[in-house]
């Protein structure tokens, strides 16, 4: 019993410092567009008034995420981490 307690508590130990370290390896930071109507949440949101805005957040929100503008659609743009 007692070296089953040790293994356990090894192994908590183990995943405790490997969580402490994890970092998100692939995320959607943020959603510009200028259609409200095709996002139903889950990450920040930017709702811009014409393309050209939502071409300049995409890009300021590139930059200061970190991160990677794609293009989904004509209104629609993703920031993301890889």
């Amino acid at each position: 019993m007692r070296m089953l307690f040790a293994c356990l508590q090894s192994l908590l130990l183990t995943i405790e410092r490997g969580i402490s370290k994890m970092e998100i390896e692939k995320a959607i930071l943020a959603v510009v567009t200028t259609n409200p109507s095709a996002i139903e949440g889950g990450a920040p949101t930017f709702i811009c008034e014409s393309r050209k805005e939502a071409e300049d957040i995409a890009a300021n929100l590139e930059a200061i995420m970190d991160g990677i503008a794609h293009q989904l659609s004509e209104d629609l743009f993703i920031i993301v981490k890889h």
